[in-house]
């Protein structure tokens, strides 16, 4: 199993500017308290990557195709005789978009690729050291589009826009550093950007220049840049390639007539044509040249939703339809091997979740295409249980493939299985081992809008559907009785009440707890040693945190918390007295607090303020009845964690990668040592922590703030020896019936386990040593390019 070991007191020491924010505010309240140690892994983690190019395929000398791309890092893949070999290049948050690749005359990959975590343009090329990664230019939020080209000596040269001047900027590696410069910053100039060297090594940049709608053409004359406009209305997509002569050639889209163009240099003007104007077509073109400079094209026809191929015979344009209809097609990427033979990429992407890197070679007339890679997001609703043996289990939602998920820690590799295949089932997931350390998960089926309860027996998921009328099951959570049998307490979105339902060996027993106004949102339950539930929820009407226990006989229910609005992410936890405590988020203020009954009254006080804290809180409490929460840091997208000593509260960061923390789950072991499941929005992963060491705590108890005046309850209690079925919220008559759910769970197909380990493997080593410097080339003074014509 793969850990990777994370010191607080070294991130808190390192961790820089994150989002424009000094995380100098988050450190602990000063203590004697052992920092702890936390080993973080990823559970569940498939590559995401988004917002490719037209640059993301190059072919070497033999013919073999490689790619770059990326999102949650940055990945390079080549064909090799058994499939697709996929390196981790930069495994840095939030890197890979725009990959832009280009391979020298050793067939050695070289990247260009925004890290848009830092808002930087960064590059990366391959030695026999492994990859060599540095930073071009850090000036806020530029190196979107680049586009990428190596010279005679192998120095890169990179084109880009800078998003936050609305520039086309150039860099050049000298042999010592970066040179940058500004190409055109008049314009919004470099939405579509594009580079080629010729002979001499002159850059020549193509680009879309936004506030004059034009496609423009710079070449540097070694004193200054020699822009010209080729055509107006167009090249918002767009694609360049030089001739032998070193003369540009450009094939776009014409947004005024929604034709693909082509465009090359004739000596003395630019020569336009239509290639095709049939619909809207053009999009997401790419070009190449042959060895004989005839133009080849790859785009996207948008009114037929096909991907097209045309190239120039000599005479005339051919066309070919490469795929005849996907919708979901973003980029094209081209190249030509040594025989002229085209091959594509292909970039589909179903929304931020899904997305996949296709391959596409041209053979004997047809195309024959196969998946590279598919991307994926998992981890929402992370449900995390430490069984006997205080081994994680996790229950979660697969947002890709729209299933209930569950991963079990062997020992030795995590187990992954598919507990409901049903479309859409598995948000709201959250889960509880019995006694026997056998799974047991409450669910939401956003498909039918019902709740929904699967368990492991007999070595498969049965599944029961618990509550089927109107919208139900939302926010729903789990507790087992001591007799292994499922409650759960959750919001009815049709009447805005909050539901209880109870499993008493036979059916489900189906209770309104509160029906005043909106209630029931960010549900919590846990039970007490009479097996009685206790809830704490948010209700939307009022913006309260309120709670309600059974007293055997009916439900007393109370507001705990009720300035500002307050309840949000609820979280509940019962010491050994059968008192209840509370963490929730303060929407208001921004802040995490926490609430504790002490037998009169509740006693609230704010546990974290700095910034936007406390959403998706997660508590539990250690063996003496201190509090522990795990919580998301929303303003600089990190995780936390907070614990009471007994004197103070102490804060630290556990994972301080990009927008990590969200749906956090937290459990302590026998020695207190804290365990965290939580989803990371950039890599959309499943990501589970754990303190390496148990934390000592001081003999002070819990926390003492000041009681807080709460609203009186509902009704008093009357203990009674066990509940009853009959609810005692007021009649409702515009709810729809529930009748007793039959008790027979309806079995589906055995799960399907991951046998290998889906621990993250680490990436090749990344030296930030700058890229092999020698000698920088000269640029030498010409006059504008002149292509022939094809």
């Amino acid at each position: 199993m793969l850990r990777i070991v994370l010191s607080t007191a070294v991130i808190l020491a390192l961790v820089g500017i994150l989002n424009g924010q000094i995380l100098a505010g988050i450190a602990a309240v000063p203590s004697p308290d052992p920092t702890i140690t936390w080993e973080i892994e990823t559970v569940d983690g498939p590559r995401h990557f988004t917002r490719l190019r037209d640059r993301t395929l190059r072919i070497d000398t033999a013919g073999q195709p490689h790619l770059a791309f990326g999102g949650d890092a940055l990945y390079y893949a080549h064909a090799e005789a058994a499939g697709w070999r996929i390196e981790v290049v930069d495994d840095s948050p939030g890197v890979g978009e725009y990959a832009a690749l280009a391979l020298d005359q050793a067939n050695q990959p070289h990247i260009g690729y925004y890290d848009w975590l830092n808002g930087a343009l960064k590059y990366a090329h391959r030695t026999a050291a492994g990859w060599q990664i540095a930073t071009v230019d850090n000036t806020t939020h530029t190196g979107h589009y680049p586009a990428l080209a190596l010279d005679r000596t192998g120095y890169a040269h990179i084109a880009y826009y800078d998003w936050t001047h609305g520039a086309v900027k150039y860099a050049r590696w000298d042999g010592q550093g970066w040179q940058i410069q500004t190409v055109d910053a008049q314009n919004d100039a470099g939405i579509a950007v594009t580079l080629a060297l010729d002979a001499s090594d002159r850059p020549h940049i193509s680009f879309f220049a936004a506030a004059t709608a034009t496609l423009q053409h710079a070449l540097w004359t070694g004193s200054a840049w020699q822009v010209q406009t080729v055509d107006r209305h167009a090249g918002q997509f767009l694609s360049q390639a030089l001739d032998r002569q070193g003369h540009p050639h450009l094939a776009y889209y014409d947004s005024a007539n929604a034709d693909l163009k082509y465009a090359y240099w004739d000596g003395s003007r630019w020569i336009i044509q239509v290639v095709d104007d049939r619909d809207i077509t053009g999009w997401y073109v790419t070009l190449a040249l042959d060895t004989n400079d005839q133009p080849h094209i790859g785009y996207y026809n948008a009114s037929q939703s096909s991907v097209q191929y045309a190239f120039w015979n000599g005479a005339a344009w051919q066309q070919q339809t490469v795929i005849a209809a996907n919708n979901a097609m973003r980029a094209l990427s081209l190249d030509l091997d040594a025989a002229n033979q085209p091959q594509l990429s292909l970039f589909t992407e179903h929304g931020w979740e899904q997305s996949a890197l296709w391959h596409a070679r041209l053979s004997n007339g047809f195309w024959q295409i196969e998946q590279v890679e598919q991307s994926g997001q998992v981890g929402r609703y992370a449900s995390l249980a430490l069984d006997s043996a205080e081994r994680p289990h996790l229950a979660y939602y697969n947002i890709t493939s729209g299933n209930l998920a569950y991963a079990a820690w062997t020992g030795a590799y995590w187990v992954v299985q598919t507990v409901d295949q049903a479309p859409q089932s598995g948000q709201f997931a959250h889960l509880a081992l019995d006694r026997a350390d056998q799974p047991h998960i409450a669910y939401y089926d956003a498909t039918n809008a019902d709740l929904k309860y699967a368990r492991w027996r007999a070595n498969r998921w049965e599944q029961q559907r618990v509550d089927s009328h109107g919208q139900t099951g939302e926010y729903v959570t789990l507790a087992l009785d001591s007799s292994n049998w499922p409650h759960l307490a959750y919001y009815d979105a049709t009447n805005g009440d909050l539901l209880y339902a109870q499993w008493n060996g036979q059916h489900w027993l189906i209770r309104i707890v509160d029906a005043r106004g909106d209630v029931g949102q960010y549900t919590a339950l846990a039970l007490d040693r009479f097996d009685y539930p206790h809830i704490a929820y948010y209700d939307v009407t009022n913006g309260d945190l309120k709670f309600a226990r059974w007293n055997g006989n009916g439900w007393r229910i109370e507001t705990v918390a009720a300035e500002g609005d307050v309840g949000r992410y609820a979280a509940l936890a019962l010491d050994s007295a059968g008192q209840p405590h509370v963490a929730y988020y303060d929407a208001t203020n921004g802040d995490l607090h926490y609430a504790r009954w002490n037998g009169n009254g509740w006693q609230i006080e704010t546990v974290a303020a700095e910034g936007d804290v406390g959403r998706y809180a997660a508590l539990a409490l250690d063996r003496a009845g201190r509090p522990h929460i795990a919580y998301y840091d929303a303003t600089n997208g990190v995780l936390q964690y907070a614990y009471w000593n007994g004197a103070v509260w102490v804060r630290q960061i556990v994972d301080s990668n990009a927008q990590v923390g969200i749906d956090a789950s937290l459990a302590l072991d026998r020695a207190n040592r804290p365990h965290i499941g939580y989803h990371g929005a950039i890599a959309g992963d499943l990501n589970y922590a754990r303190a390496r060491d148990g934390i000592l705590l001081p003999p002070t108890s819990t926390p003492t703030a000041t009681p807080v005046p709460t609203a009186t309850p509902t009704t008093p209690p009357r203990p009674t020896p066990e509940p009853t079925a009959t609810p005692t919220a007021p009649p409702r008559p515009t709810a729809p019936p529930r009748p007793t759910v039959a008790p027979t769970a309806t079995p589906t197909a055995p799960p399907r386990p991951t046998v290998a380990p889906t621990a993250t493997p680490t990436a090749p080593p990344r030296p930030t040593a700058p890229p092999r410097p020698t000698v920088a080339p000269t640029a030498t003074p010409t006059v504008p390019p002149r292509p022939t014509a094809p």
